[in-house]
């Protein structure tokens, strides 16, 4: 008896790449309950907030801003959820986040680091955050 292409092998492919899709968080501070969101990505539904920390690392982070929702609070003057980091949800980071970033809508199109507000971060190692405070580790020496 011959399996079809739809075999076993293909669903346990499919089951991995589902299971690495939830390992993936997507983090944003919530101004109205004085902490971070963290929305997990659920089948069928999309992002949906699964938890409320004060504290959170994340592995392999990258940096989203929705220049529409940006343009929003430039116009109305109002603050929206527009910006999140994307990473990988871990207890311990693998590399420990020592560079301020931080994202202002009013000053800056994407997050930046306080150092050296010319240079934007788009992916780093690690990321460590808190309701006022993002660290990372820059991919770059």
């Amino acid at each position: 008896m011959q399996q079809s292409p739809t075999s076993s092998k293909n669903i346990m492919v499919k089951e991995k790449q589902h299971n690495k899709r939830q390992d993936r968080v997507r983090v944003y501070r919530n101004l109205n309950k004085k902490c971070l969101s963290v929305q997990s990505w659920v089948a069928g539904k999309g992002w949906r907030v699964t938890d409320h920390v004060q504290h959170i690392f994340l592995d392999n982070a990258s940096f989203k801003v929705s220049e529409a929702g940006r343009r929003r609070v430039l116009e109305q003057k109002r603050k929206n959820v527009h910006a999140f980091i994307i990473g990988d949800r871990v207890d311990q980071p693998k590399k420990t986040p020592t560079k301020k970033v931080r994202y202002n809508p009013y000053v800056s199109h994407s997050f930046f680091f306080e150092a050296s507000p010319a240079r934007y971060p788009v992916k780093v190692t690690s990321a460590e955050i808190t309701p006022n405070m993002i660290k990372v580790s820059p991919l770059f020496a």
